[in-house]
C-alpha cells in the first residue's frame, strides 16, 4: 500500500510517459531515428528525445517525419562527450 499526497495546483497535471536519452542508428543504437520514435509511440509514450553521440539531426529529421503524429512531442537531442575527459 502506497499513501502519497499533492498540493492542489499538481491535480490538474497530466502525468506523461517518455525518454529523455535514446539512440537510433545515426550514432549506437539499431533502428531509424523515425522507427524509434514509432515505436516509442506505438508503446504509448508521449514523449521522446532521440540523443546520438554528436549528432543533432537525426531528432530534427525524425521530429519533421512524424510531425502529423497527434499527442506525441519529439524532443530534439544530441549526447556529447568532452574528448578530453579522463586525461587529466
Amino acid at each position: 500500500m502506497s499513501v502519497y499526497s499533492l498540493y492542489e495546483d499538481l491535480y490538474s497535471k497530466k502525468v506523461m510517459r517518455g525518454d529523455l536519452h535514446i539512440h537510433s542508428c545515426e550514432s549506437d543504437g539499431m533502428n531509424s531515428p523515425e522507427m524509434v520514435a514509432a515505436c516509442y509511440r506505438k508503446d504509448g509514450r508521449d514523449f521522446l528525445a532521440i540523443t546520438d553521440h554528436h549528432i543533432y539531426h537525426a531528432s530534427k529529421e525524425a521530429e519533421k517525419k512524424l510531425a502529423f503524429v497527434e499527442n506525441f512531442k519529439m524532443l530534439r537531442g544530441e549526447e556529447v562527450h568532452n574528448k578530453y575527459a579522463g586525461l587529466f
